[in-house]
């Protein structure tokens, strides 16, 4: 969920050009049983920025990751067959008749190399085609083939050229592209207002990728004014918050400290949607476990609170534990303790492990007396 950008050279793949998935390591001694560690991803941001109350530089070490063309756009025009998938015979006709979305679903087909051998000059043609004709998808997945070197040779003016189409007719993706060249003086002089206004619209449209870029900012002062709520809030929607379905965030080694994770525990404090929540491997000290106990004791809904791998002492533990007093619904909290963590360390979290044992039982005896 922490993505970095397209990298120059990389192929164009039919999967979004993400960062490698944490890994996980041998469990550790002492820690609590089942659990292990995981990697740091790359940094995301080196600070910088503008105005008052901001610093005097911006650029993100890693760009807003892009859904590549093969995976992006509609699928109108692709006829499906049960024996073999898309019918490409009648989709080439379309396209070959100038049909613009036909032109795109094609060079898709020629990115994703399922009904046909990949083939990224191919895909370069009939996606040019299409931008050609004003199809915004088409212009988008162009601009990002320029940009990566994906069928053609890379060309940072093309890039800009036609994901400025794009980012203008409303393409969130572009939008959040476009946002990052600015920010990063990729082509076009640096601008960090153009950045954001950038990143606010896609973001708008719900781009998770924009959000990132969004928190970052806000929680550096690049351009804007230095805001932890505001960057804390952008954070969360990175990872679907405020969407119904959305019953779990995984903030897992996000770089979260006490001042962040204060802010994360305001806005879950009355959250009615979510049932998990990992800030595992972050730095959260004693002040912010003290920030999610006071969370705890008024949230009644989540279920599972992962921190593991934080640097959370006796204070921080005994925060919690007595917030475990009042809380009924939290089932489950993991921790990993120190090798030399003391016998009042231990002591917390046995009494954490045993009320969430006890909600555990509440509900489950709650549960069968319904059915």
């Amino acid at each position: 969920m922490h993505p970095t950008g397209p990298k120059k050279g990389d192929p164009l793949s039919s999967a979004p050009v993400d960062a490698a998935s944490p890994t996980q390591e041998p469990q550790q001694e002492n820690a609590a049983p089942g659990v292990q560690s995981q990697t740091q991803p790359p940094s995301l941001l080196s600070t910088q920025g503008q105005p008052e109350g901001a610093t005097t530089d911006a650029r993100l070490t890693s760009a807003p990751t892009l859904q590549a063309a093969a995976t992006t756009g509609s699928d109108g025009g692709v006829a499906m067959t049960e024996e073999r998938g898309p019918d490409l015979t009648g989709l080439r006709e379309q396209a070959e008749h100038g049909d613009a979305q036909a032109q795109f679903d094609l060079g898709r087909e020629f990115i994703q190399g399922n009904a046909v051998h990949q083939d990224m000059a191919q895909a370069f043609e009939w996606i040019s085609k299409a931008a050609q004709q004003g199809h915004a998808e088409a212009q988008a997945s162009l601009g990002l083939m320029y940009y990566l070197g994906s069928g053609v040779e890379d060309d940072n003016e093309q890039a800009f050229k036609w994901l400025s189409k794009a980012a203008e007719q409303g393409n969130s993706r572009a939008q959040a592209h476009v946002g990052y060249m600015y920010l990063n003086g990729e082509h076009v002089q640096k601008n960090p207002q153009q950045a954001f206004e950038w990143f606010s619209k896609a973001a708008q449209q719900g781009d998770i990728l924009a959000h990132r870029s969004l928190s970052d900012m806000y929680r550096e002062g690049i351009y804007v004014k230095k805001d932890i709520e505001m960057a804390a809030q952008h954070l969360l929607r990175v990872d679907g918050w405020g969407q119904p379905d959305v019953k779990e965030l995984d903030l897992t080694s996000c770089k979260i400290n006490d001042e962040m994770v204060t802010a994360i525990a305001s806005l879950m404090q009355n959250d009615q949607t979510i049932e998990k929540l990992s800030l595992s491997g972050n730095d959260i000290t004693d002040v912010g476990a003290a920030a999610l106990a006071r969370m705890l004791e008024q949230n009644t809904r989540l279920r599972l609170l992962n921190l593991h791998y934080n640097p959370i002492g006796q204070p921080g533990l005994k925060a919690i534990a007595d917030a475990m007093r009042s809380n009924t619904t939290l089932q489950e909290v993991l921790v990993t303790l120190p090798a030399e963590a003391s016998e009042d360390m231990r002591l917390q979290v046995s009494v954490i492990e045993s009320q969430t044992a006890n909600n555990k039982r509440i509900e489950g005896k709650r549960t069968e007396q319904q059915s």
